[in-house]
Order: C-alpha cells, then structure tokens, then sequence
C-alpha cells in the first residue's frame, strides 16, 4: 500500500503550514476606454493592476503616442479615448460615488508637473509614514500616481486626503490634484516598467 502524502511541508523545526494565509488582497475597478464609459468591465488588485503598467502590451505603444504630442488638448482627448482606468478606492457598479459596492480601502493622490518624478518616486517608496502601496509615472511623463492605504473606520475618504496630502506638501513640496478628494475619481493607467509594488500586495507569489 502506498503511504499516505504528508499534509504538511517541515524545514527543519519550521513547519510552514504554520504561517497565516496572506490576507485578501484589496479590489477595484478597471474600465475600458473611453472615459465615457463608466461601466467597470472587471475588478482587479493592485498586483494585476502593476502588471498591466509595467508589461509593453498593451501601454507602451499608447504611452508613447501620447507623450509625443504637444498640446494639451490633444493629450486630454487622447487620455479621454484611448487609455483605460481605475476607481482605485473600490468596486463600483458604475462610476458615481453613489454607485460603490466595496471600498478598497486604497485612495490615489495625482502630482503633476514635476521636475524629477522618477527621483521623487524613489523617496516616497521608502517614506515609512504613508508607506505607499503603489507608485507609477502618469500618463503625461512628469508627474507621479501615488496609491496608499486608508483605514475609512478612522476617517472619511477626503479627511484622509486632506492629512495626506497635507504631509506630502509640507515633507516633500508635493501639491496633490484636489480631484483626489473624489472617491470615484477616474485614475489613467499609462506604461512604466518601473512601477512600484510594495511586497506586501504582490499576490502573485
């Protein structure tokens, strides 16, 4: 008779069925373009969503194209038409804040018109106050999308951005985008192949 399979793995005196299971990752969003369309067509995490931002296929290309023309107007119908999006504070049934399903717990604040948002990245990834889940360059090339984690229990959706991006202002002279206050804001993916990921919500390993 074969022997029955073990049901737990040991090395040495650790026994890894021991560790807790790693919590649910936080969901939300994801909408096809246009922006006009504001009927999500999945939901998805922070780890599925880095992959779409650092992969070539399907943003590179897009991102180029956009980063190459010149007037505003036509970057902003360009973002509107052609770049698909996130309500990162949670699931909707359709994007309105009357329309939330499950928050994520995620809020993302939107800086623009840096000087050195790559450098600007690297610091705030290693800042242990908002310690970021997420940060990528926007669509535009010279500024940062920065996604952290709220606990909505303590405080609403804008008292957090407010205290946030009030830190982020004084710390490091970063002015976040006032539509960050919109818990259904409409956030632009765009490619960076090195877009941060804290370990933490990588839920691919």
């Amino acid at each position: 008779m074969m022997p029955k399979p073990q049901s737990m793995m040991q090395f040495g005196s650790i026994n890894v069925d021991t560790y807790p299971p790693k919590p649910p990752q936080p969901a939300f969003s994801y909408f096809n373009p246009p922006v006009s369309n504001t009927v999500p067509s999945r939901s998805i995490t922070l780890a599925e969503c880095a992959r779409l931002i650092e992969y070539p296929y399907p943003l590179e290309k897009r991102t180029a194209e956009l980063r190459a023309l010149t007037s505003a107007e036509q970057r902003k119908a360009f973002k509107a038409s052609r770049l698909p999006y996130v309500t990162f504070s949670g699931v909707f049934s359709r994007r309105s804040d009357k329309a939330l399903k499950i928050p994520s717990g995620l809020m993302v604040l939107d800086f623009d018109h840096l000087q050195e948002p790559e450098a600007i990245k690297q610091d705030l990834r290693l800042d242990w106050e908002i310690n970021p889940c997420m940060i990528f360059i926007s669509p535009s090339g010279d500024g940062l999308k920065v996604i952290v984690s709220v606990e909505l229990i303590h405080a609403s959706h804008s008292g957090y951005f407010d205290v946030i991006s009030d830190y982020l202002f004084k710390t490091y002279g970063l002015k976040a985008d006032p539509s960050g206050r919109d818990i259904s804001r409409a956030c632009f993916l765009c490619h960076d192949p090195k877009v941060f990921l804290h370990p933490e919500y990588n839920d691919f390993f």
